[in-house]
Order: structure tokens, then C-alpha cells, then sequence
């Protein structure tokens, strides 16, 4: 994937065009992007030079060239926010982005293959990776009861500390 979804447009702030970046807990990775695309995908949306980023206590706003006013901001509102991956940096020894983990290899405790991770996404409590054999999925909770968390973004495979048949009723 060429493409990172930052959050979606949210309200107005103030009247020079600044809007909230909406569905985010944390303010974005990098405070220097040079362009988004506003759009439903990377491929159908409209790109914008980024005008500037500010941090709040409340959140993160966001102002692009050509979106200068509540009118123009009223076409725009709830769509996604995307950002080349290749302009988000990590810390490859200590972050990874859920995209990173897509397509790893998840292992047992046992050394047996469990499946491939196919997505990742967050459920409230933790943050879930769904693995597939190739003819089932299984969905997994990303955390140390199940897996060994210290990896690095770089690493091939993600290894379980409990057999896969601990999960023999979870596959679908």
C-alpha cells in the first residue's frame, strides 16, 4: 500500500479554512506533509498542498491551499485524509505502522506457520490482526498475552507465546 489513511475531515475551526483531522487519539506522525488527497480512495480524491498543521489540546487542525473558507470546507467535510506512506517515518526500532504488519508471517509457539496477516484493526481494547491460512481467517488480539511484542516493523515473522490450538474454535 502506497497510501495511509491519517483521519477524516472534521469541523470547521475559525474562519481561514483550519479543520479538525477527525478520528484520531493522537496527533499525527510527521508534521511536515507537502500534500494530502481528500477523497473516499487516494485514487478518486483531490490532492491539496498542505498550508499548515496545528496542534491543540483537542486536536489537530489541518489547513490546505484552496480551502480557504467554511464554504469550501462544507464540500469536504467527513472525507478521508490520505498521505503517501513513503512521507510517514517511524521509528523502525521501536514503531510500526498497522500497515507494516500486513503480510507478515504469524508463527506458534510450536514453530508451526500459522497463517499470513491480512488486516489490522483496532476493536476498542486492542488492536486486532486477522490471519489467514490461505482457507480460513482467524481474528487475534495484538497483545502480550498472545504475542511476542518485542518486533521490529522490519521483522518477516510475528511469533505467538501459545500453541495455534489455543484458537481451534475462533477460525472461520
Amino acid at each position: 500500500m502506497n497510501w495511509l489513511q491519517l483521519g477524516i475531515v472534521g469541523r470547521a475551526h475559525g474562519l481561514r479554512g483550519f479543520f479538525y483531522i477527525a478520528g484520531r487519539d493522537k496527533r499525527p506522525l510527521d508534521d511536515d506533509y507537502d500534500e494530502v488527497v481528500l477523497g473516499a480512495t487516494p485514487e478518486s480524491g483531490k490532492p491539496f498542498k498542505v498550508a499548515a498543521i496545528r496542534h491543540q489540546a483537542n486536536g489537530c487542525l489541518l489547513a490546505c491551499d484552496g480551502i480557504e473558507n467554511r464554504e469550501a470546507h462544507a464540500k469536504i467535510l467527513g472525507l478521508p485524509i490520505w498521505v503517501r506512506r513513503a512521507e510517514v517515518t517511524v521509528d523502525a526500532e521501536a514503531e510500526y505502522l498497522w500497515q507494516d504488519l500486513v503480510g507478515k508471517t504469524v508463527v506458534d509457539s510450536e514453530g508451526q506457520r500459522v497463517g499470513q496477516i491480512e488486516q489490522v484493526q483496532n476493536h476498542g481494547a486492542s488492536d486486532i490482526v486477522e490471519v489467514s491460512d490461505g482457507t480460513r481467517r482467524l481474528d487475534l488480539a495484538l497483545i502480550e498475552e498472545y504475542f511476542v511484542m518485542d518486533f521490529k516493523a522490519s521483522d518477516e515473522e510475528l511469533h505467538l507465546i501459545v500453541p495455534v490450538s489455543t484458537f481451534a474454535d475462533f477460525w472461520r
